[in-house]
């Protein structure tokens, strides 16, 4: 026959006599002791916890762990982590201390479950009458699971992965947006960051099958993340009860209490931020129905690496720019290349190059007008993924070879003019890119010949696009000088010399 609890537990240390050799004492026995000159009001959870006991809704051990927990309760040097209650409650040499401690595990839930005791991360916490029952009324604040899931993500994205932009190989930044379970958060992009929570459905096989198709990384957290999920749900409580509690009257121990709980809320934020850091950095990280390769354990590297894969995956064509991204400083000499001589970013550009010009030949025959926002919009998403001012350094690269023209309210812009209306971004939706028309270069040379000895300018281009507004320009140039010596020549007074006749007539009247 089984002995009660409540009888057991008065078993005084000098009893221990009577137990088989190897038992000891163990530090919750140390209760019995101040048992006699404890009031009963102070001690009432531990009367409940032994006729719950008695009732079979806990175990003896849960009783022995709350009367620890009640022992050290304002001994702030000792941590309660279930490592170190499992020390305390260690009675007997030879058990077995793996089984011990999931044991104590499981008694430490059930006696947060019923409210005797609280939880923030590892560490336990005896609770007095006052404090069981405030927290018993948190425990019945209700909360929208929206509002749980709307701090998880906010905690991932601001304070564990910390940024909205994943780094490529080639150093260039990638926009993405943020998704928990397949709800979006925030501004969405191209590429998407998607959590998976243990709450979730679906299990690891499923979660892959469903990202087939997707560009995103999909993080889907252990399964004992569940717990910080519940953490995380305290601590919106918390926080709701507390906001509402600041109004109404209190006494002066349930203000302490409150205040307490707020200062342990922030706290209780900051362990689940490390938690999370932790889960994220042992999650399964999958893309397109296969779990990637990725050996980082820290939470940020581990997503950038992640996300690594995922854009080589997603912008197959990223690759025709040679690894390099291109910034606006390199335009200039992209559009005036040195006679003869071939830079190295020039040699790299030529297959992008390629690719957009067959793209705007291709245009050109369906009679279409390509702007350079069309061609932002184009190159910038899959399978091409290049950044802006790669697009304009391409741009620039194919005007300097002079393989296209670019114009501006049906004006073709001079080559000078070219990277000044790159530069300008918000030109882009009336910058018409086409390409160069092909002229015959006998026809080119004569004319070049022709202007050279109009003008006696030796230095003419040889560019066929530049002749043309060149001579234009040279020869309204010499019109304005030619109708400016006529001018000045009617403004001279004219002196004529007296005719004869003139003469004679004068002579007469005299």
């Amino acid at each position: 026959m089984s002995v009660p609890c409540s009888a057991s537990f008065k078993k005084s240390p000098p009893a221990l006599a009577d137990q088989p050799l190897g038992t000891l004492a163990s530090f919750d026995q140390m209760f019995e002791g101040i048992r006699a000159s404890l009031k009963a009001a102070n001690q009432r959870a531990i009367l409940g916890a032994e006729n719950a006991c008695d009732g079979g809704k806990l175990s003896q051990l849960a009783v022995r762990l709350l009367k620890a927990l009640f022992l050290v309760k304002y001994v702030d040097s000792f941590k309660a982590t279930p490592r170190n209650l499992t020390v305390l409650v260690y009675d007997r040499f030879g058990t077995d201390l793996t089984q011990l401690g999931k044991d104590v595990i499981e008694a430490l839930n059930i006696l947060e479950a019923q409210t005797y005791i609280q939880r923030s991360g590892d560490l336990y916490d005896y609770l007095t009458n006052e404090e069981q029952k405030i927290e018993q009324e948190i425990k019945d604040v209700d909360i929208d699971s929206s509002e749980a899931s709307a701090k998880l993500n906010k905690l991932l994205a601001e304070s564990v992965v910390k940024t909205t932009k994943a780094v490529g190989k080639n150093g260039q930044n990638f926009p993405f947006g943020y998704k928990l379970d397949g709800v979006p958060y925030g501004k969405q992009y191209e590429l998407s960051l998607h959590f998976i929570s243990p709450e979730t459905d679906f299990s690891l096989d499923q979660i892959k099958m469903q990202s087939a198709g997707f560009d995103e990384l999909r993080v889907a957290l252990p399964a004992e993340a569940n717990r910080i999920l519940a953490d995380l749900r305290l601590l919106l409580k918390t926080e709701k009860y507390v906001k509402r509690a600041q109004g109404s009257s209190r006494t002066a121990i349930e203000t302490r209490i409150l205040s307490e709980k707020g200062s342990q809320n922030a706290e209780r934020e900051k362990e689940i931020v490390e938690r999370l850091r932790t889960a994220v950095g042992a999650s399964a990280l999958i893309h397109n129905a296969g779990v990637l390769d990725v050996t980082a354990t820290d939470a940020q590297n581990r997503i950038n690496d992640g996300f690594g894969k995922v854009i080589a995956a997603t912008y197959t064509n990223l690759s025709m720019l040679g690894g390099k991204t291109f910034s606006e400083q390199s335009l200039p000499g992209l559009v005036n290349p040195a006679d003869g001589i071939f830079s190295e970013a020039d040699s790299i550009l030529d297959v992008p190059a390629g690719d957009l010009l067959g793209h705007l030949e291709m245009r050109g025959k369906r009679h279409e007008m390509v702007t350079m926002k069309k061609l932002i919009e184009r190159y910038t998403t899959k399978p091409y993924g290049w950044d802006q001012w790669s697009i304009a350094a391409v741009v620039a690269h194919l005007a300097g070879q002079t393989k296209i023209e670019i114009q501006v309210d049906g004006k073709t812009l001079a080559r000078t003019e070219i990277v000044g209306s790159l530069r300008n971004t918000q030109r882009y939706p009336n910058l018409i890119v086409a390409p160069q028309r092909v002229y015959d270069q006998k026809i080119v040379n004569l004319f070049r010949k022709f202007v050279i000895d109009f003008t006696d300018d030796g230095a003419i281009t040889k560019d066929a696009a530049e002749l043309g507004p060149r001579r234009q320009r040279t020869s309204r140039s010499q019109t304005c000088r030619a109708e400016g010596t006529a001018l000045r020549r009617r403004r001279l007074p004219v002196h004529r010399p007296a005719r004869r006749t003139d003469r004679v007539t004068r002579g007469a009247e005299q």
